[in-house]
């Protein structure tokens, strides 16, 4: 049970930082104005792949982009933290993760110098964050050290998101805000109270139809909510969906039925995995084709529609000619 959590946590992680335009809506509204003032995020690249060796599986979920740091190709990091308490031995790991990296490009590039690499980690545990994230502070005496012994040390940092501590209320609405509001509130908070969030959620889906991310990122958020509390039922579901116009209680109901009779049953059983990612998969591809008609009906651009649901023009044509004219 507690690995099948971890897969729907890290698959949310990946599936919302791992788009580049939420990734670059998070570092503008977050990172440091010192960082930020020498990223070129305009430069934000996804790659593929992942740095985190089978020592780190168990620490955390990496996503790697490239940027023009400071003029230079650099990396910058998101870190997914897996456990759901502080770990005081994180800021020894991350140093790990970064020297995977630098050996590799060493190795692959041979290039004479190395890469900036900027890790960000994304904690979104119940207890605040509690440990220190610069290796200056824990190193007994560093202050007092002389450049030439300070030199000869391994010092960083790591920039921390602790999710818990973090204000993702709805105030300006985002997709980006949405999915942190979403990520804070399962760990957080319990039945009643996600319930209430569900319903907020879909008051933004209803108010920014017109918002492509924030549509399609409403259903991925509803997904998440509903694989990580199982015990928000159906009749919980269309009560909120009674309150709602038909667009927002349509989405919701479909979703639910989906992860009741696809995802639930067949994921909550020991040894079915297979079945639970036959039954997502099936629930992305319905979702994604809903999405897709609406954006059709509302007749958005071929264009914009293939990029926001990943889906081919023959696969969108064949949705045109299933639609009534």
């Amino acid at each position: 049970m507690e690995k099948n959590m971890s897969h729907i946590h890290d698959k949310m992680f990946k599936e919302t930082f791992g788009n580049h335009v939420i990734a670059g809506d998070f570092l503008k509204a977050f990172l440091p104005e010192s960082v930020r003032n020498i990223v070129d995020l305009d430069t934000l690249k996804p790659i593929k792949g992942s740095f985190v060796t089978q020592e780190l599986k168990e620490v955390f979920t990496d996503l790697l982009f490239t940027a023009m740091i400071d003029g230079n190709d650099g990396y910058i990091c998101f870190l997914f933290e897996h456990k759901s308490y502080p770990d005081k031995n994180v800021i020894y790991q991350i140093q790990k993760y970064i020297i995977e990296i630098w050996v590799n490009e060493d190795n692959a590039k041979k290039a004479e110098t190395l890469p900036v690499v900027i890790p960000l980690l994304i904690y979104n545990g119940k207890n605040r964050w509690n440990y220190k994230t610069s290796i200056r502070e824990k190193i007994r005496g560093f202050s007092e050290l002389s450049g030439e012994v300070s030199r000869l040390l391994p010092v960083y940092d790591y920039l921390l998101y602790d999710l818990s501590a973090m204000d993702t209320d709805l105030k300006t609405v985002s997709a980006m805000q949405l999915i942190l509001r979403v990520m804070r509130d399962v760990m957080q908070l319990g039945r009643e109270e996600i319930i209430a969030t569900i319903a907020d959620i879909m008051v933004v889906f209803e108010e920014n139809l017109e918002d492509d991310k924030i549509t399609y990122y409403t259903g991925v958020c509803l997904k998440y909510v509903l694989s990580v509390k199982s015990d928000i039922t159906k009749e919980d579901l269309l009560s909120i969906a009674n309150h709602i116009p038909r667009e927002g209680s349509e989405l919701i109901m479909t979703l639910a039925e989906q992860l009741k009779q696809e995802g639930r049953q067949e994921g909550r059983q020991e040894g079915r995995q297979e079945g639970l990612q036959e039954g997502m998969q099936k629930g992305r591809l319905e979702t994604t084709t809903k999405i897709a008609r609406n954006a059709l009906s509302m007749s958005l651009k071929v264009e914009d529609i293939m990029k926001l649901t990943g889906l081919t023009m023959e696969e969108l044509d064949e949705i045109k000619r299933e639609m009534p004219q």
